[in-house]
């Protein structure tokens, strides 16, 4: 028997393929498990510490390399105000994310503070939970204008659970996730609110992003735009990319696409609604 001598380029790119997706996998555990000590409903000391280790271990795959390297960059806001964060120990430095999870049409973080900050244990959450406390349980909040829109249209948002059953306008027809805008100008500042928290900050626009702005009662644009690009209604709140010829777009098919910037503005608006009933194809 003669033993094979060498593999084909397309074996030799798949096993190349799953080691990297492994070490990812490995990486991305072994970060979500420092903050870990066998002791949920207690908030100690080696918790906080951990969770301080996880937010200033950036990962590679949450950053664009035609953006800014995968470093840490100043931490200069957290949603626990002048007492930091409630469950880490609050670092001067942070990981940071330059992509999006789609959070609909009209909410990408709770108008309100209190909400953002979410509870500050699990003892605290059980609370939330029992009187309804959550920004997605209040009932000015569920729906955008006196016509009762949706507000909870995208894929992701604090505490969803949404199934593919539940993206009705399609797979093929919904944004997952996409490059998110962060201005030239702040790359490495943490000087701009859609940019100034961690990689692993829950419902707020560091981490997701929205395709619409509410505004007297109704949703108006809201279309991606370059990072050189100023001058714009909600800019912090907008999907975008540093590539000057446009921005990459996961969808809930598991295609990736490059989007141009001057999409239609209401296509932009109802690829990030799954439920609208407007079913568009992203090259209309």
């Amino acid at each position: 028997m003669l033993a094979r001598s060498s593999a084909s380029a397309l074996e030799r790119h798949a096993i190349a393929r799953r080691l990297r997706n492994h070490r990812l996998a490995n990486d991305c555990d072994a970060k979500h498990d420092l903050a870990a000590d066998g002791r949920p409903n207690d908030l100690t000391r080696v918790q906080r510490v951990g969770a301080a280790q996880v937010v200033q271990s950036p990962l590679a795959i949450v950053n664009c390399p035609s953006r800014r390297p995968t470093l840490v960059y100043p931490l200069t806001a957290n949603q626990g105000g002048i007492v930091g964060f409630y469950n880490s120990i609050t670092p001067n430095v942070a990981g940071r994310s330059d992509y999006a999870a789609n959070a609909g049409d009209v909410y990408c973080a709770w108008p309100q503070v209190t909400l953002g900050r979410g509870p500050k244990s699990y003892s605290d959450a059980q609370l939330w939970t029992a009187n309804q406390s959550w920004g997605s349980e209040q009932p000015r909040l569920l729906y955008a204008t006196l016509a009762r829109v949706d507000t909870m249209t995208g894929i992701s948002y604090e505490r969803s659970s949404v199934r593919i059953s539940n993206v009705v306008d399609g797979l093929s027809n919904t944004y997952l996730a996409a490059e998110r805008y962060v201005p030239r100008t702040d790359y490495d500042t943490g000087l701009t609110i859609g940019d100034n928290e961690t990689w692993c900050t829950g419902f707020n626009n560091d981490n997701y992003r929205k395709t619409g702005r509410l505004q007297d009662g109704e949703i108006n644009e809201c279309t991606p735009i370059p990072d050189w690009k100023v001058d714009v209604a909600e800019p912090d709140d907008r999907f975008g990319s540093a590539h000057p010829n446009g921005w990459n777009a996961s969808f809930c098919d598991g295609s990736v696409r490059t989007m141009s910037f001057d999409i239609d503005w209401r296509v932009h608006r109802d690829l990030g609604n799954r439920m609208d009933g407007s079913v568009v194809r992203p090259t209309d």
